[in-house]
């Protein structure tokens, strides 16, 4: 989620933090886990917690500010990212109970 929020391919993620694509790729599907070394790189390269990354537990972004930037219309449309700075500015418990919606409602 996080590599695909900054519009790298998996192999232009590899590429930055100086590993294989297939590693990426057996990354995201489970079938193995990155190194200390690699997940600290991941944490800098896509801009989230180490601690999320490592374990998918409290916040995407680390620090107060919970809003991610504005990226380039190319990478997500406006009104996407509307809907993203929304949903960021939302308590958890809100969060949670939009994402049920959106689910029942898809």
């Amino acid at each position: 989620m996080a590599r695909e929020m900054r519009g790298l391919s998996p192999s232009e993620l590899a590429r930055r933090i100086g590993v294989k694509p297939a590693s990426c790729s057996h990354w995201e599907s489970c079938r193995s886990d990155p190194s200390v070394t690699n997940l600290s790189k991941l944490a800098v390269i896509l801009n989230v917690d180490f601690d999320w990354l490592a374990t998918g537990r409290g916040n995407m972004r680390s620090g107060v500010e919970q809003r991610i930037p504005p990226y380039a219309a190319d990478v997500i449309p406006a009104d996407q990212q509307e809907l993203l700075d929304i949903y960021l500015r939302l308590k958890p418990q809100r969060q949670r109970a939009l994402l049920d919606f959106l689910r029942h409602w898809g």
